[in-house]
């Protein structure tokens, strides 16, 4: 299956619309703060740079010192390793590492996946809508 890498502008709107449907209780549940921050970031599955599989694009939707979320144009694999790769012009956060722990269909084409960071993140102050 091809994937053309394109992200529309509904993926910020779909990531709204998950944040929406989010229950009191299930907030109250997070280990940890998240920050809202709009920004495209490039995302490969460990061990895939051997193999010459190149990095794609994905929105991210948040990101907390544990983790972030992301919306793709195809499904992540849960239990899978991932490399988040941030653009050091918009954010100065490193390359971080983490595990797929969910991935759900919200759209025909779009995919939400949580990855859970292997090692915390210290942030820094983060624009709300960077990109």
């Amino acid at each position: 299956m091809k994937h053309d890498n394109a992200l529309e502008e509904d993926a910020f709107e779909l990531f709204a619309a998950l944040e929406e449907e989010i229950s009191e209780s299930e907030r109250a549940r997070r280990t940890a703060e998240r920050r809202l921050i709009r920004m495209y970031v490039q995302v490969q599955r460990c061990g895939d740079e051997h193999t010459g599989v190149p990095p794609f694009r994905a929105a991210l939707g948040d990101i907390s010192e544990t983790g972030c979320r992301l919306m793709l144009d195809r499904p992540g694999l849960v239990g899978g390793a991932y490399r988040v790769h941030f653009n050091p012009e918009v954010v100065e956060l490193p390359t971080c590492y983490g595990l797929c722990v969910r991935c759900s269909l919200v759209h025909e084409t779009r995919f939400e996946m949580g990855v859970k960071f292997f090692n915390e993140i210290e942030l820094p102050d983060l624009k709300e809508e960077a990109e």
